[in-house]
């Protein structure tokens, strides 16, 4: 059985006195910039999913360096990160007798650098924009509907008008959500989304896309991103 991104368990780390819904889950993400939730987090980087792509099956580790903390997984998260997941060309993950298309997580984060540049966008052109976004940063077919279809709900969801959409710097990647695989892949693909609702369209520097590596030998892919409910 194939344990799809969309149906996955949700497996808890943290914190453990809570019914981990979805619908719960983004009450305790946006914390208390929006919901007044007692924990007080105010950022998640919101389902990144990590896909591993070996030249031939290839048993990897992998790890996530945070400086928040990780809420939710599937496959659980161990202390120590996911160790011995056996990849194949196809994308294909066998980990503790299972199948996965993907690795998953969520973490919750204190703060965040917000960045200096972005793209402001109707609402409505959210899909058409990131198809285009998600192509130029190097993601198939399957990794962008993927992708697309998580964030295009749950962005319409908030209700705004527009979206000010940009990426994370990479520093700001590497300290908040750094992901190291071992063996090292021959190519890497990643970057998180950085979204703000926004009722009326602001004056910001033109978005900036990072050139990406190609798609040659052991290549790993990584996409996430994190909405900014603050005022």
């Amino acid at each position: 059985t194939i344990f799809p991104p969309n149906d996955c368990n949700l497996d808890l780390i943290i914190p453990t006195p809570i019914n981990i819904t979805r619908k719960r889950l983004d009450f305790w993400c946006a914390g208390a910039a929006k919901s007044g939730d007692p924990d007080g987090s105010t950022y998640c980087n919101w389902k990144p999913v990590i896909y591993l792509y070996p030249t031939k099956p290839t048993l990897v580790s992998v790890s996530v360096e945070t400086t928040g903390e990780i809420i939710v997984s599937d496959p659980l998260y161990p202390a120590g990160g996911w160790k011995n997941v056996l990849a194949y060309p196809d994308g294909t993950l066998k980990y503790n007798g299972r199948i996965y298309k993907e690795l998953f997580y969520e973490t919750s984060l204190k703060s965040i650098t917000k960045p200096s540049n972005g793209s402001v966008v109707e609402t409505k052109d959210l899909k058409k924009t990131l198809e285009t976004l998600t192509t130029k940063l190097g993601l198939v077919a399957h990794e962008q509907k993927e992708l697309v279809d998580f964030w295009v709900p749950k962005l319409s969801e908030l209700k705004s008008n527009y979206i000010l959409i940009s990426l994370v710097s990479r520093k700001e990647k590497d300290k908040t959500d750094k992901v190291i695989i071992k063996p090292k892949p021959d190519n890497m693909i990643d970057f998180n989304f950085y979204f703000k609702p926004l009722d009326k369209p602001v004056s910001i520097k033109p978005l900036v896309v990072p050139d990406m590596p190609p798609r040659t030998g052991f290549t790993a892919v990584e996409w996430g991103g994190t909405i900014d409910y603050s005022n």
